[in-house]
């Protein structure tokens, strides 16, 4: 891209997320099953939240995203624009609770006040750039993931133009400034959940930074308008798009980079390759951990607006399934359910149909663009390689449990032998000893009868001697 065009609006989005089980010992994990199986989870927070004013963290109020949604649909309608969701897909709703902040929550920022809600200047060296901090929303989604989501937007001025150097170094200083806020929050956050769940027979541990700061997954979304000239005025967007992806500019807005000029020509084409708008007026793509989208018409069309919102969601709801696949993964101890723990096989294995199921493209999205751009983002970050992992954990886990199954019945077939064995033996003995016993009875009656008879007959005798004249 040219040294005299700049870029024009652009929205940045910072995606946080990271799931409760890593507060959990291995032994909560049946525990913890229980409360996220079938709402509970959802209902203990809705429960909480709805009779007083309290606080989890710096959040203080709750509401189900589902409303939200089906509102932006019937808006949709209205305006004849791309529906996108699925009516499986609300009807198993998927959707998280949001919980909110005070506008004017101030971020975790080292050199500048950044409250939401409000206007800051970011400055670097003589040049200064206005945004908005838009605010930071929390999500719990049905499998106990917390996600963070920091948005911000830039509106261009003549004053104040953004070089694609300047928006990576206003990028770089953002994100800092974001994780920093998120490990405390999401620290705080547990600190005042940690008593509610306690009375459902689930511990939460307290952990250090470290162990936040490898359980974690990271994601952004940018939404940019186009270029503007020197100007102010609007370029070419073809022309500029042309350039933009021809460059090394698209490579340092994905990868926020400051050498991203001395990329080579094949990472330049490979970063190009993976645009797969259909118009030569926009871009969408994903590459690795930045979504990019490029769109002029959404800034000006209450359609395309909408169909944003609810792509930047399901980008969201995707990227969110992450920490609770690494969990399951990395995390459970599945050694010790080959042989006895049944239950915890049936759980798991519920669980991840569950992650299978809100993952199913065909049955939850409408559009087939939509489905084509998630399906890059799946591959990407991976999902479908964690999908295919824990399939396989779960066929060693069945396998060893239906072996172990096995083999006790034929111990236990062993053991129902043995013990035929040993009481044949005992009835064989016992048939023995009952033999001889009625041999030496019938023994001692003959030699009794014997006797009897010899002295009959001896008695005999005598009388008859006694008898003659």
């Amino acid at each position: 891209m040219t040294n005299d065009k700049y870029l024009d609006d652009f929205n940045l989005i910072f995606l946080f997320n990271i799931n409760i089980g890593t507060w959990l010992s291995d032994e909560a994990f049946s525990s913890w099953n229980d409360l996220i199986q079938g709402k509970t989870l959802f209902d203990m927070f809705k429960n909480y939240f709805s009779d007083k004013v309290v606080k989890l963290g710096s959040f203080n109020r709750c509401n189900e995203e589902i409303d939200v949604v089906r509102s932006r649909i019937n808006e949709i309608e209205k305006e004849k624009g791309k529906r996108v969701l699925s009516n499986t897909f609300l009807a198993n709703n998927y959707l998280p609770l949001i919980f909110e902040e005070p506008e004017g929550t101030a971020l975790q920022s080292p050199n500048y006040p950044i409250n939401s809600g409000n206007n800051f200047n970011y400055t670097e060296g003589k040049n200064s750039w206005q945004l908005l901090y838009k605010d930071c929303l929390l999500r719990i989604t049905s499998d106990g993931t917390l996600s963070f989501k920091f948005s911000f937007k830039y509106s261009s001025d003549n004053n104040h133009k953004a070089t694609t150097e300047n928006f990576i170094s206003l990028h770089n200083y953002l994100k800092q400034a974001c994780e920093s806020t998120f490990k405390i929050k999401a620290d705080t956050f547990i600190t005042d959940l940690r008593p509610l769940v306690s009375g459902e027979n689930v511990e939460l541990f307290e952990i250090d930074e470290e162990k936040i700061s490898s359980s974690f997954d990271y994601h952004e979304i940018i939404i940019l308008k186009g270029f503007i000239d020197i100007n102010g005025n609007k370029c070419d967007q073809v022309k500029s798009l042309t350039e933009f992806k021809d460059g090394p500019d698209l490579s340092g807005i994905l990868n926020q980079s400051s050498w991203f000029k001395l990329y080579s020509k094949q990472e330049i084409e490979n970063a190009k390759n993976k645009n797969i708008g259909y118009k030569t007026d926009e871009i969408f793509l994903t590459d690795s951990h930045t979504s990019l989208i490029v769109l002029r018409n959404y800034w000006d069309s209450r359609q395309l607006e909408l169909y944003i919102e609810n792509l930047v969601l399901l980008i969201e709801l995707v990227v969110a399934k992450l920490p609770f696949l690494d969990y399951l993964t990395g995390n459970v101890t599945y050694e010790g359910l080959g042989s006895s723990k049944t239950d915890e096989i049936i759980a798991v294995k519920e669980l991840a149909g569950k992650v299978g199921e809100s993952l199913d493209l065909d049955q939850l999205v409408l559009h087939g663009f939509t489905k084509k751009f998630l399906n890059q983002l799946c591959e990407e970050r991976n999902i479908n390689r964690y999908l295919k992992k824990l399939e396989n954990k779960l066929q060693s886990v069945t396998d060893a449990s239906q072996l172990a199954w096995q083999n006790k019945v034929a111990n236990d077939g062993l053991k129902i032998n043995s013990n035929a064995l040993k009481v044949a033996t005992v009835a064989i003995l016992l048939t023995l000893i009952l033999g001889l016993v009625s041999l030496y009875i019938s023994i001692e009656n003959r030699s009794s009868l014997e006797n009897e008879q010899s002295t009959s007959t001896i008695s005999t005798v005598k009388n008859k001697k006694n008898s003659k004249p």
